[in-house]
């Protein structure tokens, strides 16, 4: 009987073994991470490095999980950077298309202005080469008229020395 009451405590020892096992794997597989062997159960021999290696395994996801929290941490803080330097990139990129707009409308109202001014330049050549021909002719008629006035001149000239020694002779009684 005394081999039945030691094969009895070893399947009591060896069952309370398999729950605490299985107590801590059912807690690790959720997630529960604050579980540890219960200090009630002894583990002795061949069991003891079992205890130690549960308890070592929780820690060890423990330090795991921790170590994936502060990564996701830190991959939330750079995806945040990113959003936001992505929102500034947009607003430079609205001011930049709104000042190319009012450039652009200013090149168009100078441009306008411009064509504007072509349009005068080229009424003002075209009244420049009138009264330059106008101008030419008139210093063709003048040059005829200075010819004429010269002719009438010489004539008057011609005139005169007529009409003078006749008038001399007249005077002198003759």
């Amino acid at each position: 009987c005394k081999l039945a009451d030691d094969i009895n405590e070893i399947t009591d020892i060896l069952n309370q073994y398999i729950c605490e096992i299985s107590r801590m794997l059912s807690h690790l597989s959720v997630g529960d991470l604050t579980v540890s062997v219960s200090k009630t159960i002894p583990f002795y021999g061949n069991f003891y490095p079992i205890r130690t290696a549960l308890n070592k395994m929780a820690l060890s996801l423990n330090t795991i999980f921790d170590q994936l929290d502060n990564t996701m941490k830190t991959i939330q803080l750079s995806c945040d950077n990113s959003i936001t330097q992505s929102r500034l990139i947009a607003d430079n990129v609205k001011q930049q298309v709104y000042e190319i707009d009012n450039i652009t409308n200013l090149i168009n109202k100078i441009t306008v202005g411009t064509e504007a001014n072509t349009e005068c330049v080229d009424r003002a050549v075209t009244f420049i080469e009138r009264a330059e021909k106008e101008s030419t002719i008139g210093c063709i008629n003048m040059d005829k008229m200075m010819s004429s006035i010269n002719n009438m001149c010489t004539s008057t000239n011609d005139i005169q020395e007529i009409v003078t020694p006749e008038a001399a002779i007249h005077e002198r009684g003759e």
